[in-house]
């Protein structure tokens, strides 16, 4: 693996921001061509996914902080070392409270919203996943050597994974399956025609996708309670959440048909 690559013999490149960057920009790109193929106006909606960008930074570097901060009154430099972890649910929980706002205050029609940026989000993740890769977060549990998944991390990786053992891949499992949910919505929106069906799609598939990985995760700093993490807390709120709004969903669609 490598943490890090060396440009031109000048500094070294961290490849977990280079793929962080790589991701957003790929989420930009994808929902500026959706605009042009549905004749949308692209500053608008560019700038609304810009501001979920800006969003879903914010909410993954204050996740953590926020979660543990009782841990600033016994654990200090402990506490400021959290302010330096990406969580992705964090990012997902900022980018639709930044996105929500800008909907409200420019007066977007809120579907057609929804179902433009329904692939940026798990398109963008993929990317981000890569980078844990490469950086040596979010690992998976000791594997035998002659697994199919499994990896070894060189002894300069950028966080205490294991350095003499191999560890399952999961992160890029995670990117993979995350391309896959990308295929999916864009398969299904070209034959289903319902509002805010590629949302739920992925809410719904990655909720059950998070919560199964989890288990699968070797890095044990990052909170779990009763043998369950802080993400599968997350995904089962968001799973129960997607579900009421699917519902909700259905029900509006169906009115609306027989109108």
């Amino acid at each position: 693996m490598f943490p890090f690559i060396d440009v031109f013999g000048i500094f070294k490149l961290p490849l977990y921001g280079l793929f962080a960057v790589l991701g957003f920009s790929a989420a930009f790109l994808i929902v500026y061509i959706r605009c042009r193929v549905r004749n949308l106006n692209t500053t608008t909606y560019t700038n609304f996914a810009l501001i979920c960008i800006s969003g879903g930074f914010a909410g993954a570097f204050l996740l953590k902080p926020i979660i543990e901060f009782p841990t600033l009154f016994t654990d200090f430099d402990r506490y400021i070392k959290y302010f330096g972890e990406l969580v992705f649910y964090g990012g997902f929980i900022g980018g639709v409270a930044g996105g929500f706002i800008f909907i409200k205050l420019v007066k977007l029609p809120f579907w057609t919203v929804v179902d433009l940026v329904a692939p940026a989000i798990p398109l963008g993740h993929a990317f981000g996943r890569i980078g844990c890769f490469f950086g040596g977060c979010c690992y998976g549990k000791i594997v035998p050597e002659d697994c199919l998944f499994g990896v070894h991390y060189p002894h300069d990786a950028i966080t205490n994974v294991p350095n003499d053992v191999a560890v399952l891949a999961l992160p890029l499992i995670e990117a993979c399956f995350n391309l896959l949910l990308v295929f999916i919505i864009l398969i299904v929106e070209r034959r289903v025609k319902f509002p805010g069906l590629g949302l739920l799609i992925y809410a719904f598939g990655y909720s059950i996708g998070r919560f199964i990985l989890e288990f699968f995760r070797g890095d044990v700093l990052r909170g779990v309670y009763s043998g369950i993490s802080t993400s599968q807390i997350i995904s089962i709120i968001v799973f129960l959440f997607t579900i009421v709004l699917m519902i909700f969903s259905i029900k509006r669609y169906r009115k609306a048909m027989n109108e």
